[in-house]
């Protein structure tokens, strides 16, 4: 699993936040999402290239620790700025919130840390904000 699918699953799995793994929120590039009028808010979460290089532990072959990057990105509803900063903000609380040591979706994470708070991105072509913000994890390699 990647972190992307970590991070995915722990947001699917706090209920106040109504996401709906598959519908609401997804491990990977969003998909459009039509018709738009209708399109609830949606978020991302995507492993991009940036991070610190891999570790091996002290004495043992292989990987141990890993430190992806993951950009959580947020689509909101036409002309509604204001709820995706909620949702984005919501979720950068949370993943901020993860203790040291936690076991997030069945990987060991020794820090989740938010790079930045929220920022807006940009409108996209359907006129939905996307707010976005970014991820380090320090893992071990499952």
């Amino acid at each position: 699993m990647t972190a992307a699918d970590d991070l995915h699953g722990y947001a699917v799995a706090t209920v106040a936040l109504g996401l709906v793994s598959g519908s609401t929120a997804f491990a990977g590039p969003m998909p459009p999402q039509h018709p738009v009028d209708d399109a609830p808010a949606a978020v991302a979460f995507v492993v991009y290239g940036a991070g610190r290089p891999s570790e091996q532990a002290f004495g043992a072959a292989g990987i141990k620790w890993e430190w992806p990057r993951v950009q959580v990105l947020v689509r909101g509803c036409r002309d509604d700025v204001a709820s995706a900063e909620d949702l984005a903000e919501a979720l950068y609380e949370r993943l901020g919130a993860i203790a040291p040591g936690a076991t997030v979706n069945g990987t060991t994470h020794l820090a989740v840390t938010c790079l930045q708070p929220p920022t807006f991105l940009r409108w996209d072509s359907d006129h939905r904000p996307e707010v976005v913000f970014n991820v380090e994890c320090h893992r071990e390699v499952s």
